[in-house]
């Protein structure tokens, strides 16, 4: 088998479990069979256990496949830019409260108002992995590298998508509220005048510790995993 097509086989198991696992209908036969807890274990060693092979996968075939265009290196400035943003958004998103995450379901939180990231979009991780998606898609010219980039882009639109369905259905009385109030694509709320950009929510040292983890990242990347 052809590794990108491996990398398409592995992304498909991951990706369909997950979708089919959040599915309203299983999710809440599952969780009433084994409870909240018992469900987010299953489902999180059924993501481990698609998700690693696809790691190992692509790992031992990197640069697969056919040559689609002619890397450029005056993108990297602009790759550079990218994966900044996708960090930022992934360290807000761990330090912002989001109705719509793990911790806040087992929490038992309900869907308030949007305060920091969640003002910019209500998905600010998967923001992020499909920030990191682009920026390695525009470095990565080989068939097989998209295939697994390409992967974290249509997981992070599809997976926010499903959740936002996913929500409003079991949370009718809380959710619409925030979900009218915010976006699914970035800036999107902001620019139609449904929510506020929020500047001063954010605190100096959390946009000081976006800028460290984007730097160590990337004195790390070209001696831990290689790059251009």
């Amino acid at each position: 088998m052809k590794p990108e097509i491996e990398i398409l086989y592995w992304w498909i198991a991951f990706g369909g479990t997950h979708m089919v696992g959040s599915t309203v209908p299983l999710r809440t036969w599952l969780i009433r069979k084994v409870g909240l807890k018992g469900f987010k274990a299953i489902y999180s060693l059924v993501s481990f256990a698609t998700f690693i092979p696809l790691v190992v996968v692509y790992w031992g075939s990197r640069h697969a496949g056919a040559e689609l265009f002619e890397y450029q290196p005056s993108l990297i400035r602009l790759t550079e830019g990218l994966m900044f943003a996708a960090f930022f958004f992934l360290v807000h998103s761990q330090l912002t409260a989001n109705p719509m995450t793990t911790s806040s379901e087992m929490a038992g939180k309900q869907a308030r108002g949007a305060y920091r990231i969640t003002r910019i979009t209500r998905h600010p991780m998967n923001t992020a992995f499909g920030l990191f998606a682009v920026a390695h898609m525009i470095m990565n010219p080989y068939a097989g590298d998209w295939m697994f980039f390409g992967g974290f882009l249509v997981y992070a639109l599809l997976s926010s998508w499903h959740q936002d369905r996913r929500f409003l259905t079991t949370h009718p009385d809380t959710f619409p509220a925030f979900y009218e109030t915010t976006s699914y694509v970035p800036f999107l709320a902001i620019l139609q005048g449904r929510q506020r950009l929020g500047l001063k929510e954010y605190r100096w040292w959390s946009i000081a510790l976006s800028v460290g983890v984007f730097l160590v990242v990337q004195f790390i990347h070209p001696l831990w995993i290689g790059g251009y």
